[in-house]
């Protein structure tokens, strides 16, 4: 890898002209860098009154349209972001690419917003007119409430005895399903229109024990009446461990920190003591502390520092490219997750091999797990192990790529601002320190 001159903190790539070897070289931008001076940018912006400093403003200003494009499909935060430069003024400093990037993806936001709020609003209608107990989880409180923000589709709770009924309902109103409803999962097949996002109807939750227990603390929906939400300790924690366990992937990603900055209004000091007492032990104890943390300095605007930037580096760096399919992106996820796990990668492996998945639900495994048990979990392992193998080495690949960029990105800042006169010093200090 090569970088450009001293007064740059980006680096940038080598790109050769032509298909024959040559000594003329052009030098490409490096997307996951620009990305990662975007998120804090954009963390800044959000996370602040004083929003970013100069220097801060000046990288994103430098960024290509590849780095914006990264930075949004990860981070997931293109409404909340134009928002809120629409609300300091500062939207008409982006230059033109940059401002389409943003509205574009914004625009795409808007669109998923209101397919669910669509939803919310036919749930609404059932609930209120069969007396159906259905309760919104996580992002579609939001929505509910009035922000807008990425959602991927709608998640809701309901009774077991009621989950077929409502998928019923909205069968007979034109909803297609998505695969077939299997008794032992969590939640029905997914169900949607045409051009909408799918809902999920849950009739348990996996990571919320004592289920019965839960439904109990729900609280009305009061934008939706007679809808319920989870009670707002209940609901935190949901998210808390949705994003950080479930998908690892996503902790700290712009997105799901405002989700979890959103349900931090709704809880007293006594719901949050709660959650960080249940939460204590958990195996992702350490990311979810710092998660409350990110996400209650985004809602007093009191951002200072981002304790997710490596894993986020990372994330940048997985998914630069486009993959060929559902498989490539699988292993690639799988990759990124160990690249940023607390734990040794053959824990990982042990962690990974227990978790139920896709390949439990196979036909030969499905039929091997009822007649010859042992040898069901021998052909769960074959199948897995050479996964798991490819996901390793992506996730060497990834931290030795990862540690490179931030490194280079270090060194370039510490000689830019050692060729600075004394004066400018004091100035981007001070700024930085606002």
């Amino acid at each position: 890898m090569k970088y450009d001159d001293d007064t740059s903190t980006v680096p940038v790539r080598p790109r050769i002209r032509g298909h024959t070897r040559s000594r003329t070289m052009s030098l490409a931008p490096n997307p996951p860098a620009e990305a990662l001076l975007l998120r804090r940018w954009a963390l800044a912006l959000l996370g602040s009154d004083a929003g970013p400093d100069e220097r801060t403003w000046q990288h994103a200003l430098a960024s290509s349209a590849e780095g914006w494009k990264l930075f949004l499909a990860r981070e997931r935060c293109a409404s909340p972001l134009q928002r809120r430069l629409k609300q300091t003024g500062a939207i008409n400093r982006l230059p033109e690419a940059a401002t389409r990037e943003l509205g574009t993806s914004a625009l795409s936001d808007l669109k998923r917003v209101l397919s669910v709020r669509s939803h919310l609003a036919t749930l609404a209608q059932l609930a209120r007119e069969r007396g159906w107990w259905i309760a919104v989880l996580k992002g579609g409180v939001a929505v509910a409430e009035g922000e807008q923000i990425y959602l991927a589709d709608l998640d809701v709770l309901t009774r077991p005895e009621q989950a077929f009924e409502l998928a019923d309902a909205l069968t007979a109103l034109e909803y297609e399903s998505t695969g077939t409803d299997r008794v032992t999962s969590r939640h029905l097949a997914a169900r949607f229109q045409p051009h909408s996002l799918p809902v999920e109807i849950h009739h348990t939750i996996k990571v919320l024990d004592a289920i019965d227990e839960v439904r109990a603390r729900a609280v009305p929906l009061e934008a939706l009446p007679p809808l319920r939400q989870l009670g707002p300790a209940d609901h935190l924690r949901y998210l808390l461990v949705h994003s950080t366990a479930q998908h690892p992937e996503r902790a700290g990603r712009i997105r799901d920190l405002l989700l979890v900055s959103h349900a931090l209004r709704s809880c007293t000091p006594a719901d949050l003591a709660t959650v960080e007492r249940d939460l204590a032990d958990h195996d992702e104890a350490a990311t979810i502390r710092e998660t409350i943390q990110a996400a209650r300095a985004l809602q007093t605007r009191a951002w200072h520092a981002d304790p997710f930037e490596y894993q986020a580096l990372c994330g940048y760096i997985a998914f630069e490219r486009p993959k060929r399919d559902d498989v490539e992106t699988h292993i690639v996820a799988h990759g990124l997750n160990l690249a940023i796990a607390r734990r040794s990668s053959w824990r990982q492996f042990l962690k990974y091999r227990a978790r139920p998945s896709s390949i439990d639900h196979a036909r030969p495994i499905a039929w091997l797990r009822r007649h010859l048990p042992p040898l069901a979990t021998v052909a769960k392992d074959m199948i897995f192990l050479p996964s798991f193998l490819a996901a390793a080495r992506i996730a060497g690949n990834i931290r030795r790529e990862a540690t490179r960029i931030l490194d280079s990105m270090e060194r370039i800042s510490l000689q830019t601002t050692s060729s600075e006169p004394p004066a400018s010093r004091q100035r981007t200090s001070r700024a930085g320190s606002r």
